[in-house]
């Protein structure tokens, strides 16, 4: 009986915490929904240890501006074919710079795994020396005792 009652109140907890998350807006309740039909994207898109919703909120008003400046300029018609070369340097600057930080970033990952995998080996190595002495120092013959 305890443990129905447990039961119970846990389910209605539950029901409660979906009812309230799906008052807190349009995007969550978006992605609860998919979260709840499953599949892959559901669990991409979860809310609780996800970066998604976070990344969302920088990412949609800066797509939004972008979409929003390509038809305003084509509605004035402004010519974007003379300003292609400087872009290109732009990205060309912005690719090694992103380039660089990645290799940095890669190298220090790979030299501290290295180091972890070296240091376990050391633990290794002196629970195994004494584990070793143990069993040569303990012994039940009593003439080595002494």
């Amino acid at each position: 009986d305890r443990m129905a009652a447990e039961t119970n109140s846990a389910s209605c907890q539950l029901h409660q915490h979906e009812g309230h998350r799906h008052q807190r807006g349009f995007l969550r309740s978006f992605l609860s929904s998919l979260r709840e039909t499953g599949g892959e994207l559901g669990y991409i898109l979860r809310l609780q240890g996800s970066v998604f919703p976070k990344a969302m909120i920088f990412a949609l008003p800066s797509g939004l501006c972008a979409v929003g400046l390509h038809y305003l300029f084509s509605w004035l018609g402004v010519d974007a074919s003379s300003y292609v070369k400087e872009v290109n340097q732009i990205w060309a600057s912005f690719t090694f710079v992103l380039g660089v930080l990645i290799v940095f970033r890669t190298n220090q990952a790979y030299s501290r795994y290295w180091e972890g995998a070296t240091l376990l080996l050391q633990v290794r190595g002196e629970w195994l020396n004494a584990t070793s002495s143990l069993i040569a120092f303990c012994t039940s013959e009593d003439s080595l005792r002494d």
